[in-house]
């Protein structure tokens, strides 16, 4: 099964470059009736474009926030197309959007792909960001429409949306869905057909014309079959119980039917990628010490290429090859068997003898470039993440000859590589003329006799020469067969942590009370002593717990434990009569958390705001800036929401990122916020007033809070001091301070009082 989904994969990335090709085709011929391109004007720019070109266009990117940007990166690399979302659309008329769209094009050798998302309901770029106003039924899911006015309203609206959408300069629609769905409740149903199989696949047959009328819209078939039913890959991992006859004679009838009907392309999403990330996101308490950075860029670009050329340059051409071969050594053996005797033993040495004998000469040598490119991209991390350190350190030469070593030794095995691989060629191009030359003998012997036959034969011998090109690339192929299939393996080898959980119960936030750890100890695996022993806390709604002592006490690991990402070796986490482990699937609904490094997306600030609350407006996220004392700033940047946060949020400063990812929170309104170590690196007075700000707007939640020192305990019903995983001294701040000796001292300590 794990081979099946690697090569899923890799037929998804196939289909998704078929099918970019195929919608340029589209749009380049609704160009002949629109800007009057023909179809051999097509042609030639296809047979005179350079290599890189070709490749441009088998590329659709994200559109920048900044036009200039856009046009830049259109003209520069070629672009094949850009896709469209809500923030391109906000704030815009519907003719400035299209002033927008046509200066896209106007930098474009070649006209442009622009995509969007507009499915209807939920999934409707056009209305959710305000460009086009909802009209009755015409933006609703197809489901509801048919349920309401039959197939005739869903084709008709389908036809009136393609019209809207190349009236605004889009020419690629990612619609319709072809999944298939039995299940109402589960993450895809709304948006499919919400019909059985054959009724979808009839549905599939009048809708994708409908998009496609005019060769107005290109259509793509989405997501893949069995996604119907499954979860949502967005942010966690779909699985699928079906049998392969299920989704064959069930999930695939849909998109079967739509591909007859003639859809530009098919789209399979979030097959490999999502399981890295999914491993990556059930392990973020250990992702530094399980998986290294370097590794990890490696996984995403070598193996996954890697991946790929198994099948495209290995398994499938020499599969085409050995079947070319065979049916020459056919038809020559119809004119002379002997001749197609000497052929037929050249072709095995062509296809057979010298690809094994370089896969089985050139197995060491590859296995070093793949060891010494996953070294580079481990120590290229070092180096990036590192550059601070190196520059104050005012070690620049180590710096950039940290990596000379590693470049040197992949340099030789490459050369060396390289060396053979011409002498390889040359043996491979030498047989092939020895094919031309046995061809030549052979028929001289028997059609010379006149000038016609003559002909024919030189004919023939030059027909021979196109065939090198699928012959030769087989020996490349087969050679880097190791290489291949050692990142098959790799990815094979990612591992799923093992997560069973107990049925899954459904909670109402709005009725959350007592969060409740009993007793709990847990042990990190291979570790031999607990990290935390009978560790208990009741905390009532609105109610605030502080956890405070050194660095790896194992306070990080309670918030973990509470959450969900961990299990207790013993005791247990509950929210009133409820598991925490049972609320797995609610946990986004019921916990918030704000780190001490939170994380913000390369993108917009509303962008970023939009993922604690995908349905929050501007001015919600206006308000909640507002709370967080952080919306004099926006209104004061130039474009506002809209503004760019840039990698990691580095045009922010440490404040400003701590509440942003407070208003965040406060947009998430969960019942319970964990909070862990937030204001660490903060100079105290900033520190202060942000301990003010967060426990001024988090007064009515639930907070467990964790903190390496005592300021800001005030705000706290109960106290609890750590140290070797267990609790040395426990009870509300106040009376500890009136009471304690020993929490009197550490506070006056801590305020710099004694």
């Amino acid at each position: 099964m794990k081979i099946k989904r690697a090569f899923t994969s890799v037929i998804a990335g196939f289909s998704i470059a078929v099918g970019c090709l195929a919608i340029n085709n589209l749009s380049a011929n609704a160009a002949t009736t629109q800007n009057g391109v023909t179809n051999d004007q097509i042609n030639q720019y296809v047979n005179n474009a350079t290599l890189e070109q070709k490749v441009g266009q088998m590329y659709v990117s994200r559109t920048p926030q900044d036009p200039n940007q856009v046009k830049n990166d259109v003209s520069k690399y070629n672009l094949g197309g850009l896709i469209v979302y809500d923030a391109d659309m906000k704030g815009l008329t519907q003719q400035q959007f299209k002033d927008k769209m046509k200066s896209f094009q106007d930098s474009a050798q070649t006209p442009l792909l622009v995509g969007v998302d507009q499915e209807g309901g939920l999934v409707s770029r056009l209305t959710h960001s305000g460009l086009v106003q909802q009209n009755g039924n015409q933006f609703a899911f197809p489901r509801k429409q048919y349920e309401e006015g039959g197939m005739k309203e869903v084709v008709d609206d389908a036809e009136k949306n393609a019209t809207l959408l190349r009236s605004l300069g889009i020419n690629w629609n990612y619609a319709p869905d072809a999944d298939y769905s039995t299940k109402p409740g589960t993450f895809m149903w709304d948006r499919t057909f919400g019909q059985g199989y054959q009724q979808t696949a009839d549905y599939l047959s009048k809708v994708v014309p409908a998009w496609q009328h005019d060769n107005l819209v290109a259509s793509t078939l989405k997501h893949f079959p069995g996604y119907g039913d499954a979860a949502d890959t967005h942010t966690g991992f779909a699985e699928n119980s079906k049998s392969l006859t299920e989704l064959e004679n069930q999930d695939m009838v849909p998109f079967k039917a739509g591909m007859k009907a003639g859809a530009d392309s098919v789209m399979v999403t979030h097959v490999i990628y999502n399981k890295i990330f999914y491993i990556a996101e059930r392990n973020t308490s250990a992702v530094g010490s399980s998986f290294q950075t370097g590794s990890i860029l490696s996984l995403l670009t070598d193996d996954i290429g890697h991946l790929q050329n198994l099948y495209l340059r290995t398994i499938f051409p020499a599969i085409l090859s050995y079947l070319v071969g065979f049916i020459v050594v056919i038809l020559l053996g119809l004119f002379s068997w002997p001749l197609a005797g000497v052929i037929a033993i050249l072709l095995v040495a062509e296809l057979v003898l010298v690809p094994f004998f370089s896969l089985l000469k050139q197995a060491a040598v590859r296995t070093k470039e793949k060891e010494e490119k996953a070294q580079l991209y481990t120590e290229f991390t070092d180096q990036v993440l590192g550059a601070g350190d190196w520059k104050i350190s005012g070690r620049r030469d180590a710096f950039f000859n940290q990596t000379k070593g590693t470049l040197k030794s992949l340099g030789q095995y490459e050369k060396k590589s390289g060396k053979f691989d011409w002498a390889r060629d040359f043996g491979l191009e030498f047989i092939f003329g020895l094919m031309a030359v046995a061809l030549l003998y052979f028929t001289n012997q028997t059609l010379t006799n006149n000038q016609e036959a003559a002909n024919y034969v030189g004919a023939v011998v030059l027909a021979l020469f196109p065939l090198s090109d699928a012959f030769i690339p087989v020996g490349q192929g087969i050679e880097e067969w190791h290489t291949y299939s050692d990142s098959v393996k790799h990815l094979n080898e990612l591992k799923v942590p093992e997560n069973r959980l107990p049925a899954q119960q459904y909670f109402d936030p709005a009725f959350a009370g007592t969060l409740r750890v009993s007793n709990i100890s847990f042990t990190y695996p291979g570790e031999d002593y607990p990290i935390i022993q009978n560790f208990s806390l009741t905390l009532k709604r609105g109610q605030k717990a502080a956890l405070i002592g050194p660095s790896g006490a194992g306070k990080s690991t309670i918030l973990q434990l509470i959450l969900g990402d961990l299990k207790p070796r013993q005791g247990t986490v509950t929210l009133d009569r409820f598991n925490v482990l049972e609320l797995q699937k609610e946990r986004s609904k019921l916990f918030s958390v704000l780190n001490q490094e939170p994380f913000l997306f390369n993108t917009t600030i509303y962008e970023n705001l939009k993922m604690a609350n995908p349905d929050a407006s501007a001015d919600q996220m206006m308000q909640i800036l507002e709370k967080v004392q952080l919306a004099d700033f926006v209104n004061s940047l130039p474009k506002k929401l809209d503004t760019e946060v840039a990698e990691a949020g580095a045009r922010f400063s440490g404040g400003q990122k701590e509440r942003l990812a407070l208003a965040r929170v406060l947009l998430q309104d969960t019942p319970i916020v964990l909070l862990d170590e937030p204001t660490v690196g903060l100079d105290p007075l900033t520190e202060q007033k942000l301990l003010n700000l967060v426990f001024d707007v988090l007064k009515n939640k639930t907070v467990v809070w964790v903190t390496h020192h005592l300021q800001g305990v005030k705000y706290m019903n109960e106290v609890l001091f750590f140290k070797d995983g267990k609790v040395t001294m426990q009870g509300d701040p106040h009376e500890l301070f009136k009471h304690n000796e020993h929490f009197h001292q550490l506070y006056l300590m801590d305020q710099g009082l004694i």
